[in-house]
């Protein structure tokens, strides 16, 4: 990364005024983390003011200087170091660290949910993200930002592949209430909202009893989006008598529904006149054909669907 040397004038904690300065030493100190603060210069050589590459050799992530000042610097930091340790989880937080993030993570509030939402999705979809949840639990981190405790039982166990996607592995740890409640305030995009609403949807046991079953593919034609996902949370949760298991979870999210074989034009030439009757019967043409796995023809759906 090019960067230009800085210093920081007046920050408050949100927000922070920037100046320059040609000072390695000084451009070190407004940065949060010792191996955060190596340089390399045109020529190749290093510059480490706060000896960070013998803490980056140890694997061990510790702030610069006094843990509590940077905090208060730029509270955002908190949650830098969470993500830090979820992208790469052989680092190791200093115990000092832990204290001040601890004491100020009250102050977590004052952010704009823009900034909390950037460093959320980044922690979550890193390759160590259950150990970005658990320092988020063990320094309260989890009750500030959604008022309650991540479920972390068993979380190591969620690590399909199905499991990706960040919001997926959040979904995991909060009840959808809970995470619902702080949507607006963290500023989740509309997509995002609608991808939570949809893998939070609780299965009925008829649904389940299906999905678990033989005939899941025609429940999937029939609700095909962040089915895989939605089956992993509702997992997750509820704990069914039945479990899914991983092929199946592959199956479904693989699962690309056949095209039906008849179509809107189909119906209006075999007489169907256009308007509320045409999207009834044209529902009723892809049901039949899920329930007939996918095999029955045109002619055989419109010989069910219209007596001929």
């Amino acid at each position: 990364e090019v960067t230009q040397t800085r210093a920081d004038i007046a920050p408050d904690g949100r927000h922070t005024e920037i100046g320059f300065t040609a000072d390695w030493y000084e451009d070190a100190q407004r940065r949060d983390f010792t191996i955060n603060a190596l340089y390399l210069d045109e020529a190749g050589q290093l510059y480490d003011e706060v000896g960070g590459l013998a803490y980056l050799q140890e694997m061990k992530l510790r702030f610069i200087g006094d843990a509590a000042a940077r905090i208060e610097e730029d509270y955002l930091r908190i949650l830098r170091a969470v993500r830090f340790v979820g992208q790469m989880p052989e680092l190791r937080l200093s115990q000092e660290a832990l204290e001040p993030m601890t004491q100020k993570t009250e102050k977590l509030r004052q952010l704009s949910g823009e900034r909390i939402h950037a460093e959320l999705k980044k922690s979550f979809a890193s390759k160590g993200w259950q150990k970005s949840a658990a320092l988020m639990q063990e320094t309260a981190i989890d009750q500030v930002l959604f008022g309650t405790e991540f479920i972390l039982e068993n979380s190591d166990d969620f690590n399909h592949k199905v499991a990706e996607h960040w919001l997926v592995r959040l979904a995991s740890l909060l009840s959808k209430e809970a995470l619902f409640a702080q949507c607006e305030a963290l500023r989740f995009s509309t997509n995002e909202k609608q991808m939570i609403a949809q893998i939070t949807k609780v299965f009925s046991d008829d649904e389940w009893a299906v999905l678990t079953s033989d005939k899941w593919a025609e429940y999937a034609y029939h609700e095909p989006l962040y089915l895989a996902e939605r089956a992993l949370v509702f997992m997750r949760h509820y704990h069914p008598h039945v479990m899914m298991n991983d092929e199946r979870l592959r199956q479904i999210a693989l699962f690309t529904p056949p095209p039906c074989p008849v179509t809107g034009h189909d119906l209006l030439q075999a007489g169907v006149p256009a308007g509320k009757s045409l999207g009834v019967l044209l529902k009723g043409a892809k049901s039949h054909f899920a329930a007939s796995q996918f095999k029955a023809s045109k002619d055989e759906i419109l010989s069910h669907l219209l007596g001929q």
